[in-house]
């Protein structure tokens, strides 16, 4: 994936699942640039290899370091807890567009980054996303 957005300078994937509900819903196309990772802003939504070896796109909480060196700490909008620890290696690329239906939404535009303060300022707010997506949606 890293090899794909330097010769292309992106890579477009598609959403699935809910843990980033509502900004990011199943099926809406999310692209993704490289990004230099000593500029990461928490919330800004980064893709990474999971441990499990999964593409996951959550949200930028904290870096930290330790004895192996600094990782990264993400989170899902609607999820209650932390991913597991990710380290520089993991990190693919960075947000730059959701496209929905025909509009594009930029990341940086003022709602998504209002949004991405709230929900990593306020905890409360996955709580309730996460209660809806299951109660309401029945995901």
């Amino acid at each position: 994936m890293k090899k794909i957005i330097k010769q292309q300078g992106c890579i477009n994937i598609p959403a699935i699942g809910t843990s980033m509900y509502p900004n990011i819903k199943e099926g809406d196309s999310c692209r993704f640039v490289a990004c230099n990772l000593s500029y990461l802003s928490k919330g800004d939504i980064v893709l990474f290899e999971s441990q499990e070896g999964k593409l996951v796109a959550h949200r930028f909480i904290s870096r930290k370091q330790d004895d192996k060196g600094s990782f990264y700490l993400f989170k899902g909008d609607t999820n209650l807890r932390l991913d597991d620890v990710i380290r520089p290696s993991s990190i693919i690329g960075k947000l730059e567009t959701i496209k929905k239906g025909n509009r594009i939404i930029e990341s940086t535009s003022f709602l998504n980054k209002l949004w991405g303060r709230l929900v990593v300022s306020l905890p409360f707010l996955s709580r309730l996303l996460n209660i809806y997506i299951h109660r309401v949606l029945g995901k």
